[in-house]
């Protein structure tokens, strides 16, 4: 399974919520476009709304086709938006505690070679303790 993935058979409950989110972005557009416009069509975004929540609550497979249409459009953006994140926080924040690390000549997996050295192995010391079976973290 991808870490991104359309889902193309929603289930009802998804596709109410789907409904209500949309609801409320429409009533939010219808708001904005009152406030900043008060002679424009904020009545369409606020019956667009109705009739979306309405829709949603009421039939929610009706909506199948706008949420599958909607999750197809949008894909593209987020992967793209989640590769650059992950880049970004790779290239911003990892690699440059590494090149720290490294100048310093901090070592956290002690990998420095020794020649003189018969074997890497660490010795333990054995724990016969049984309570440390239940403290396991």
């Amino acid at each position: 399974m991808a870490v991104l993935d359309i889902n193309w058979n929603p289930s009802p409950r998804q596709l109410r919520q789907f409904a209500l989110l949309l609801a409320a972005v429409l009533v939010g557009v219808a708001l904005w476009l009152y406030c900043r416009f008060p002679a424009s069509a904020w009545g369409v975004a606020a019956l667009l709304a109705f009739v979306a929540g309405g829709i949603g609550v009421a039939r929610p497979a009706l909506l199948r086709p706008v949420y599958v249409a909607w999750m197809a459009a949008v894909f593209p953006i987020g992967w793209t938006v989640s590769h650059l994140l992950l880049a970004a926080i790779y290239y911003l924040v990892i690699t440059p505690i590494g090149v720290i690390m490294r100048l310093c000549g901090y070592d956290p997996l002690q990998r420095h070679w020794d020649r003189n050295a018969k074997t890497y192995w660490k010795r333990r010391e054995d724990q016969d303790e049984t309570k440390r079976y239940f403290r396991q973290y």
